[in-house]
């Protein structure tokens, strides 16, 4: 799970680099360019970062860590007496 949830942190910073420099007119592949080529290069950004360029939705990668980070959430979730101590007190109410 931390695997999973370092890699969808880089991915977000990654995509916010290149968002940056799209804001000041630079060409996203140009960036794309500079970073893969610098030490802000990880497999993590030559893997993903072309296929959200590119705009290739078959790429699943995102769901695939959308889903293995809810399940990881729900499951704790769930497993931890606070939680239910914290729904049985009453305290989220209008919630439900």
């Amino acid at each position: 799970m931390v695997n999973e949830l370092l890699e969808g942190i880089h991915l977000v910073a990654s995509l916010e680099a290149i968002s940056l420099g799209v804001k000041v007119g630079i060409h996203p592949w140009i960036i794309y360019n500079i970073i893969s080529n610098a030490a802000g290069n990880s497999w993590v950004f030559k893997n993903h970062v072309p296929n959200l360029l590119q705009g290739n939705t078959k790429h699943h990668f995102l769901s695939t860590f959308v889903q293995k980070l809810v399940r990881y959430i729900v499951i704790n979730s769930f497993s931890d007496p606070i939680f239910w101590l914290y729904v049985a007190s009453g305290s989220i109410k209008g919630v439900w």
